[in-house]
């Protein structure tokens, strides 16, 4: 049997821009409106991608509009892109400091302080998170069973999940990045 080759990519960038400072209240309104928010339309897929895109014999995506966005424009006229709630991105515990003003770029930096002090801890990911990222792994090996490459339009975060539970599964990955269209081949 032939090794699934599966591509792992990360959404195009959100339409949604926020140039304020904001305190938690105002970190967590914009987070809603970044989940309800499709792609910025002037930042485009590079060709490298669109061209891995053309040979997906399937493509899917999280069911976040900034996914499915991004699913149909490297799909384009030839497929619609099949929706998971499996590919959604992780919910991260947002800080709930009183008082403080940071812009967006700060706050991403004290997610990713958070986020580092919980892995030198020891903490590992909520068994919510590895029992999807376990499920989404089930659901796209079967899909790159009927054709390969599956191509699956994801976030940063679970991408994350998702691609060391393939990795405990076998599959080598190669590729990288963590912008917005990065990409990461499994096979």
């Amino acid at each position: 049997m032939q090794t699934p080759r599966l591509i792992l990519v990360r959404h195009g960038r959100s339409a949604h821009v926020e140039r304020r400072w904001l305190d938690a209240e105002g970190l967590a309104r914009w987070n809603q409106a970044y989940d309800a928010a499709s792609i910025t339309p002037e930042l485009p897929p590079p060709p490298a991608l669109r061209a891995l895109a053309q040979r997906a014999a399937c493509i899917v995506a999280s069911d976040m509009p900034r996914a499915i966005a991004s699913a149909e424009l490297l799909a384009g006229p030839r497929m619609e892109p099949a929706t998971s709630p499996l590919l959604r991105e992780v919910e991260l515990p947002l800080p709930t400091v009183p008082l403080v003003r940071l812009p967006l770029m700060a706050w991403a930096l004290v997610l990713g302080a958070q986020e580092f002090g919980r892995r030198v801890r020891g903490v590992h990911a909520p068994p919510e998170v590895t029992d999807r990222a376990g499920r989404a792994a089930d659901w796209l090996l079967e899909v790159a069973e009927r054709g390969t490459p599956v191509l699956a339009v994801t976030h940063g975060s679970f991408r994350a999940h998702l691609a060391r539970t393939l990795e405990r599964r076998g599959l080598r990955s190669r590729g990288g990045g963590i912008g917005h269209w990065s990409a990461w081949e499994f096979g």
